[in-house]
This record gives C-alpha cells, sequence and structure tokens, in this order.
C-alpha cells in the first residue's frame, strides 16, 4: 500500500488557505465574489453591486477626510479623492492595527503615509519608492497636515532588492503594496520577492486592479484575474487570509507566509463597517394569482377569435374554432388571453398545450396603456410538443426565461398594466389549451430600506 503525500503550501485551486476552517470558507467567498465580478464586467457589475457599493461609498465619505494640499515651490499639490480611491485607502487602513509599524512599499507623494499617521496613529512608517524625489513630497505632506515625521522614514528603493532583514530591521509586522505590482515588468518575480522579505509575524496587505479594470493606464504593464492571483501567491508561497473587491475596480488581499488564522483579520472583521444595500430588490414578494374572470380573449389586432372558459384548476380553457383563412395570413392564427395586472416585477404563467399542438410560437407581451414595452418568444421544436403536457414558466422584465428570449422595448416595467398570453398556431385545425397565471406587482411608493 502506497501512502499519500500531505502537500506543504498553499494550493492556487483551493484559494491558497490556511489551515482555520472558518477562515478559508470565507476566503473562498472572497475569491467566487471577485470572480463574479470579473465575469459581469465593469459596467453590469457596477449595476449589480450597485446598493452595496452606494453604502461603502457613503461610510468612506462620512468616515474619511481628505488630506489637505500642499505646496512645492509655486505649485500647489492635491490629491482629489474619488470615491473609489477613498474607499481604497478606507479598506487598507481599516487592515492597520493602531499603534502599528508599517513597511510601505510604493509611497506615491506620500498620501497613504498621511493617512497612516493620522487615522491609525502608526508608531512608525517606513517606505521606498523607485521614483528618487517622492521622498520630499512626503515631507511636504506631512508638513501641510501637521503631522508628525519623526518615526517617518521614506526614500528611494527597488522593490525587487528587498531584503528580509530591512524589514526586520524596523520591526514592521504589516507591509502595504497598493497599486505597484501591476507597474512592474515581472509581477511574479516581485510578489515572490514581497513574500521573501516578509517576517516570520507580518502580514502582506496588497491591492491590483480588477480584471479589465483602469487598463487605460499605461503605466500598467499586466491585468489580473482572481485565477492569475491565486496561482502568483501560490507560487509566492503566501497564505491568502483574506479578499475582497473594492469599489469594482481592485482586489485586495491579506496574505502571510504562516498558514494559521489572521489575528489582523478577525480584529478587522470585529470592527468592520457592515455595507447593506440601500434599496430592496422588490417592494412586493408574493404572487398575485390572476382570476379566470379577469381572462379574456386577447382581441389585439388581428388576432383570431377563441371562447375562454374556467376550468376546475382555476386556469381558463382557450377553445380555439376551426380557421378557414388561407395559411400565409399570420395574425389570424394568433390566439390568446390577456389579464390586468398592477405594474411588473415578476409573472409565473402555466400553459397546457395538447399533443402534437400545431404551435409555431408562444409569445407573452407586456403593455403600458397601448404601447408594447416587452416580450419574450418561445419558438418550441416538434419534440417539446410531442407529448401534452403543461408548461410552467417564470419570467422578470429586462432577464430572458428558459426556452424564452426576452426582447425589451421600455426600461421601465412599473407602468405595465395588461399582459398578453398569445400562442401562433402553424394550420387551421380546431384546438384547444389551458392557460393560467400569477404576477408580482411593481411597488407603487419606495419601501426604506
Amino acid at each position: 500500500m502506497t501512502q499519500a503525500t500531505a502537500t506543504v503550501g498553499p494550493r492556487a485551486e483551493y484559494g491558497c488557505v490556511g489551515t482555520d476552517p472558518l477562515e478559508a470558507a470565507l476566503v473562498r467567498a472572497g475569491w467566487i465574489l471577485v470572480d463574479a465580478h470579473e465575469r459581469l464586467g465593469s459596467r453590469q457589475a457596477r449595476q449589480a453591486f450597485r446598493p452595496w457599493l452606494e453604502a461603502w461609498f457613503e461610510h468612506a465619505r462620512a468616515t474619511l477626510a481628505d488630506l489637505r494640499p500642499w505646496r512645492e515651490g509655486l505649485a500647489i499639490f492635491k490629491i482629489h479623492e474619488s470615491d473609489t480611491n477613498r474607499l481604497r485607502h478606507r479598506r487598507i487602513l481599516d487592515l492597520v492595527l493602531e499603534g502599528e509599524t508599517v513597511f510601505d512599499v510604493g509611497t506615491g507623494r506620500g498620501y497613504m503615509c498621511g493617512l497612516l499617521l493620522r487615522e491609525r496613529a502608526v508608531a512608525a512608517y517606513h517606505g521606498i519608492d523607485i521614483v528618487a524625489w517622492y521622498h520630499k513630497q512626503v515631507a511636504k505632506v506631512l508638513e501641510a497636515n501637521e503631522l508628525p515625521s519623526e518615526n517617518v522614514h521614506a526614500g528611494q528603493g527597488d522593490l525587487y532588492e528587498l531584503q528580509r532583514a530591512t524589514i526586520e530591521a524596523t520591526g514592521a509586522t504589516v507591509v502595504t503594496c497598493s497599486e505597484v505590482l501591476e507597474h512592474v515588468p515581472d509581477t511574479a518575480k516581485a510578489l515572490r520577492v514581497l513574500a521573501n522579505a516578509l517576517p516570520a509575524n507580518a502580514d502582506l496587505v496588497f491591492s491590483v486592479p480588477m480584471y479589465s479594470r483602469i487598463e487605460h493606464v499605461w503605466g500598467h504593464w499586466t491585468t489580473f484575474d482572481s485565477t492569475r492571483l491565486k496561482l502568483l501567491c501560490e507560487e509566492a508561497g503566501l497564505y491568502v487570509h483574506h479578499v475582497e473587491p473594492v469599489a469594482n475596480t481592485w482586489t485586495l488581499v491579506v496574505a502571510s507566509r504562516r498558514p494559521e488564522a489572521s489575528a489582523r483579520i478577525q480584529h478587522a472583521a470585529a470592527a468592520n463597517f457592515a455595507a447593506s444595500p440601500s434599496v430592496p430588490l422588490a417592494g412586493m414578494y408574493d404572487f398575485i394569482p390572476v382570476n379566470h374572470a379577469d381572462m379574456a380573449p386577447c382581441q389585439r389586432g388581428l388576432t383570431a377569435r377563441c371562447k375562454v372558459s374556467p376550468t376546475e384548476k382555476g386556469d381558463v380553457c382557450c377553445e380555439v374554432p376551426h380557421n378557414r383563412l388561407p395559411a400565409f395570413w399570420p395574425f389570424a392564427r394568433r390566439v390568446g388571453v390577456a389579464f390586468p395586472v398592477m405594474g411588473l416585477t415578476g409573472l409565473r404563467i402555466r400553459l397546457g398545450l395538447p399533443d402534437k399542438a400545431p404551435v409555431s410560437e408562444v409569445v407573452i407581451a407586456a403593455y403600458a396603456q397601448s404601447r408594447r414595452v416587452g416580450q419574450w418568444l418561445w419558438r418550441p421544436h416538434s419534440s417539446q410538443l410531442a407529448e401534452g403536457k403543461t408548461h410552467r414558466w417564470a419570467f422578470r422584465p429586462g432577464e430572458d426565461t428558459p426556452s424564452f428570449a426576452y426582447q425589451e422595448l421600455s426600461p421601465d416595467a412599473r407602468d405595465v398594466d395588461r399582459v398578453e398570453v398569445l400562442v401562433r398556431l402553424r394550420y387551421g385545425r380546431p384546438m384547444s389549451f389551458a392557460a393560467g397565471a400569477a404576477y408580482i406587482p411593481a411597488p407603487s411608493v419606495t419601501v426604506a430600506s
């Protein structure tokens, strides 16, 4: 019998997680959320996560004031914080403990240094940047904001040359590297250097642009997605303790060379702001059955006549007489029912078709007064009608549903006042089918969060 060899080190397929099961589950959920943002793309993700984004933006605005501008000769420098940048800074600050010693890779002009001193009262700040004169800007930021500079040490330095002894000598317990890795020509090497330079008890907090975000910046050498980030962490020997999408723009990662659960993440989670959506998806959630008395033959345009009568199940039976009009006359072969609604958030349709029904298409159409605002279309194959059975579907304005393709003619379904269920027949022999419906109305007033 062969004995299995235990795998040592973080594994990308598991998200580079450590040994704590709860932390590992949260990390895997974070990767899934990042992946969802990436696959949706910037615009669709912004729409899908808008309530969460707005809640986070409002939190960042309320808790993080901009630094004062500073003067360099005759020029006045001011970093105009956007909502996205402010939230990125807010989340990095949330991961730094009060009074901690920080080693910052990529100081820039010193904006993060100023925030760390003001918001976290860090015991000491050590920073390097490849740009030689940035350390002078750091001093200007501190002076303009009346922040202490005694324990601030910023100078020129190359990430590729960073050594563990350098960081250990500072006593830093957290290394930050925000918006740097996309600017270097060998990202894998840079992350390996950072990992190797981490002291045993230190954490690495880094962020990179999310896949397909801010790619217009010419200083960026590369792009990242969640799969690549996990592989980079695995190759660097890093265990991921936390990952999240920030502002639909960046991926924020906390990692270390230790597989044990991170006390930093536990502390941050205990004090973390819990953003919640400000707007519900719907004002009402219960389906309202459509009474058979409200279902009438559809008489719009040149639809064929049919007889509608109630059934024992609460649906209606549509009886279609023999149609003597020519086969090329398309409208006369459309039959169906119409019923009133009070706006439309969701719709459920039940349609009982006979065996081998001569149906070429089924159309579910939504109208606002006389204007059609959207419709769902199904063109069934003959195999789908080989056995007479009852079909059931659920519909949401703006979305396709299995078998049906959605066509939107107006973006607002709030004004929908009537729904039509139409069946187009291939030829004119008599037939009958059953139809039932239920719907969720659109909210008539805004529901408070």
